[in-house]
């Protein structure tokens, strides 16, 4: 991309391969699309996913070329444009000719585009050069999101996050957005008779609701949960903290999430019924994610946990290696469950 200009169109088919493989897991191009793909290339904090704009960074690349133009005159090749085009003319001031080869013109069509920026004109002055610093310049100011702290830095399994994003954005398909756009299905909740939307699912469902007050009751925080909106408010609150409970609470909301949206679907697609061993499912994996962390780990009791399955889990860190023999009590009433520890036993599960 640093050597010339890439054409819009294949710059346009490239994007939409690239949005193919995230939005569907696939190699070729798709129109599902809930989010742009402008968004998409934002900074984290500015709500996107901190992908490149290949527009832009095509732009930037060429903007180096330029200042190579206007920096380093002994190069070869700008010799050769020297002698052949510009002819000793000030680069930023040279007017293109029609006999002038299509790249050349394209590169002079960025340099139009990014003559008035101002780190262009302190690049100009004799500021060093970064393709960085002018793809930033490029993209512009964004105003960054509130809920930013609920995806920077989580430990979350990457496709927990990517969903949490789409759920921040309002664009999860939920049954109530399938009717807006004229899908028939059955609009009422999985997990109850109520109309399913975002702010039902999490966490006014009384069967999610259970499960999201489980894992806060094992945090050690004592709170009756809400709807969605609430509960982002809350949450947003609490992320903008520091130390490790704040990290926990990030993990365990994108995984929560992940996985009731997971079960839902394992419902309606495969006919399966909902796991009532959930709760202990997602503690698992809030434990097996938070425990890498050190951090986390010296805060995380793995013989201490709310677990609703009888089957061994393993942990495994630098110094740890064990594995868990797991009793539950009773699932309903959401006891804490007693671990039986065998040091030096095999390994016998990975999460």
């Amino acid at each position: 991309m640093q050597i010339f200009p890439i054409p819009q169109k294949v710059l346009n088919h490239i994007e939409a391969l690239c949005r193919g493989f995230l939005l569907s897991g696939k190699s070729g191009s798709t129109r599902k699309a809930p989010v742009a793909w402008d968004t998409v290339c934002r900074p984290t904090g500015a709500g996107g996913l901190n992908l490149i704009s290949l527009k832009a960074w095509n732009l930037a690349t060429i903007g180096k070329l330029l200042w190579n133009l206007q920096a380093k005159a002994d190069k070869l090749w700008v010799r050769w444009l020297n002698a052949y085009y510009i002819k000793n003319n000030e680069v930023m001031a040279w007017q293109v000719k029609a006999s002038c080869s299509w790249t050349v013109k394209k590169m002079m069509k960025c340099r139009d585009d990014i003559k008035d920026m101002q780190y262009w004109q302190d690049v100009l002055q004799g500021k060093q050069f970064k393709t960085k610093l002018l793809y930033i310049a490029i993209r512009g100011t964004m105003n960054k999101v509130e809920w930013r702290h609920m995806i920077m830095h989580n430990l979350a399994r990457p496709r927990a996050i990517f969903l949490l994003w789409l759920v921040l954005h309002g664009k999860l398909s939920t049954k109530d957005r399938l009717l807006k756009f004229g899908i028939s299905v059955n609009p009422t909740c999985e997990f109850c008779n109520n109309l399913e939307s975002i702010h039902h699912l999490f966490f006014e469902c009384s069967h999610v609701h259970m499960v999201w007050k489980g894992i806060l009751e094992w945090m050690g925080v004592h709170r009756s949960p809400h709807g969605w909106n609430e509960e982002r408010v809350w949450i947003m609150s609490e992320t903008h903290k520091k130390g490790w409970l704040c990290q926990l609470l990030k993990i365990a909301c994108a995984e929560t999430i992940y996985e009731v949206w997971k079960s839902r679907n394992e419902k309606i697609f495969s006919q399966k019924d909902i796991d009532r061993n959930l709760l202990g499912k997602i503690i698992d994996i809030i434990v097996a994610r938070g425990i890498k962390n050190s951090k986390i780990r010296s805060h995380i009791d793995p013989f201490i946990s709310l677990v609703a399955h009888h089957r061994p889990i393993c942990i495994e860190t630098k110094s740890l290696s064990i594995s868990i023999e797991r009793r539950v009590e009773d699932y309903n009433s959401i006891d804490i469950t007693s671990y039986v520890c065998y040091p030096g036993a095999q390994i016998s599960e990975m999460l």
